[in-house]
């Protein structure tokens, strides 16, 4: 039941038919993406990102995930096969970015 309510407090996303198998979380107090195996749930990966990661979009070919820093000012690009940060982009001067959409060419823009 606690995995449950937790779930259901953060970001979730199921991701991509590439890793379909994968549930992955933002953890908005704790500042980290946590990676889920469906079929055990275990945890197979808590990786830092920025402040109070709020949305998770994945890639249209399902092998990446960003997670919007809704209390900072950057997006985070994982690798979720590899359940390694690629890289971060920095929006600076804009703060709070919210909401994100990967576009069919594999662009990701955020509004």
């Amino acid at each position: 039941m606690r995995r449950a309510l937790f779930a259901a407090l953060t970001g979730i996303l199921l991701a991509g038919p590439a890793t379909a198998e994968t549930l992955l979380i933002g953890n908005k107090g704790e500042d980290t993406l946590s990676v889920i195996a469906l079929d055990s749930g275990a945890q197979l990966a808590r990786l830092p990102t920025g402040r109070m990661p709020h949305e998770i979009a994945i890639s249209p070919d399902g092998k990446q995930a960003a997670v919007v820093a809704y209390g900072g000012t950057t997006i985070d690009i994982f690798d979720i096969a590899g359940r390694t940060k690629l890289r971060t982009i920095d929006l600076s001067p804009n703060q709070r970015p919210h909401g994100l959409l990967w576009l069919s060419d594999g662009l990701a823009i955020a509004p």
